[in-house]
């Protein structure tokens, strides 16, 4: 069964990413710069908007369940594409705006002996 709730934030998806990376959510609370309590509620708001459970308790830490490791690979690609479109959206405004000029000839529009 599909979540009806399939919205969730990058951070959420960057903090899935760095527990797996970690194996704990303490670590991965040090790296990101917010509390065990954020990263464990993050990963609560997101398994319940995925529909499913992604980790489980593996004692210290913790552990993908086989819908996590899927999930996983999705949003690394996810966060990938997010990263690449702010990058492409910067270099873009960083350009010159030209003017889009758009000529037509009448070759296509006469006929030739």
């Amino acid at each position: 069964m599909v979540s009806k709730n399939l919205l969730f934030q990058s951070s959420q998806l960057r903090t899935f990413l760095t527990v797996i990376g970690q194996g704990s959510l303490r670590p991965a609370a040090d790296e990101l710069v917010i509390s065990p309590a954020a990263v464990s509620s993050s990963l609560a708001w997101l398994s319940q908007a995925v529909g499913v459970a992604l980790f489980v308790r593996n004692g210290r830490g913790v552990k993908l369940t086989a819908s996590g490791l899927c999930f996983a690979g999705d949003a690394r690609r996810i966060v990938a594409l997010s990263e690449g479109s702010i990058a492409s959206a910067h270099a873009a405004a960083a350009t010159k705006d030209r003017p889009l000029r758009i000529g037509a000839w009448g070759a296509g529009s006469e006929r030739f002996p």
